[in-house]
């Protein structure tokens, strides 16, 4: 996920969301500290510097639902992550139903590019990167059982003849690899079906 690739839905300091949980501040910083290193959630910068969490995306990467009443038990003044079309003016009740349905609406989308296949889990990209990358090394260790030929090659042609052997072998490997990830890729695409 990118970093505040989305503005819409709702967000919260890690002080608010420390509040809504009931934990500390500290506690919260952890976690997400955590959960972004693996790609599990997104933050942006808030007000005055602040870090602000989906909390969508949070709760899904924690397996946990937050309590978003419990963050307006001690309301002194309209939250700082406001939902955008929010009136300032409003009620609190109105305030808490907008963020509910943001929240909501957050979590549907998460589910729902989850199922579409346009979020997949870290696990699963770094499972692909590794087999990628042992097919790509894999094919160009070939590279060693040709220092005979390529030996030959600088006897009787030199530099020259070496680089234009170097330029095939490039070749021919760029193409097997290619043919190579397609394969992978289409493995992939079996497995998700």
């Amino acid at each position: 996920m990118a970093e505040g690739e989305e503005s819409g839905g709702l967000w919260l300091s890690i002080s608010a969301l420390a509040e809504a949980k009931g934990v500390t501040q500290q506690a919260i910083s952890k976690r997400v500290a955590r959960l972004k290193a693996h790609g599990l959630l997104q933050t942006r910068a808030g007000s005055r510097g602040a870090i602000e969490i989906n909390v969508a995306q949070f709760d899904r990467a924690t397996k946990e639902t937050t309590d978003l009443a419990r963050s307006t038990s001690h309301m002194r003044a309209p939250a700082a992550a406001a939902i955008p079309t929010e009136d300032p003016d409003a009620p609190i009740y109105t305030r808490e139903q907008a963020r509910k349905a943001a929240y909501t609406a957050d979590l549907a989308k998460l589910e729902l590019d989850e199922r579409t296949g346009k979020l997949i889990h870290v696990a699963e990209v770094e499972v692909a990167a590794t087999r990628a990358a042992e097919m790509i090394v894999s094919h160009y260790n070939t590279l060693i059982g040709k220092a005979e030929e390529h030996a030959g090659i600088v006897a009787a042609e030199g530099a020259v003849g070496l680089r234009r052997a170097y330029r095939e072998f490039v070749q021919d490997q760029r193409e097997k690899i290619a043919r190579g990830l397609l394969a992978l890729g289409h493995e992939g695409e079996e497995i998700l079906e």
